[in-house]
């Protein structure tokens, strides 16, 4: 007779972006601290996914091709508030993150901004 394993499920975590680089950096970064990265390079699959099951966490680029990464925040945040589902916006552009701009992300449900190319997570 077998015996069950119990295999621990590792907390998802929901990657957006459609660039397949900083898919795979991020994808990296949240396997080897614990997480089952979900990669999606389609926001509405993305959202579809986020609100069938909710995640541990949600990272997004700051510019996608279809919304903002923070008008994604807002649609999710109709369905988790700020302290039930992380929502990490990322962004290449280091000059552009000053305190109007935090503001804005904070003001549309983002939980916290990195700055890509990164080594861990904040």
């Amino acid at each position: 007779m077998l015996k069950k394993r119990n295999i621990k499920k590792l907390p998802e975590a929901v990657i957006i972006s459609d660039s397949k680089a900083v898919q795979k950096v991020y994808n990296k970064i949240l396997f080897s601290n614990g997480f089952n990265p979900l990669v999606f390079d389609s926001i509405q699959k993305a959202f579809e996914a986020v609100t069938r099951s909710k995640p541990e966490l949600v990272i997004t680029e700051l510019f996608l091709d279809e919304i903002s990464g923070l008008e994604l925040s807002k649609e999710i945040r109709k369905f988790y508030s700020v302290d039930e589902v992380p929502i990490i916006v990322s962004t290449r552009q280091k000059d552009f993150i000053d305190k109007t701009f935090k503001k804005k992300c904070f003001q549309s449900g983002v939980n916290d901004i990195v700055k890509f190319p990164i080594t861990s997570m904040p």
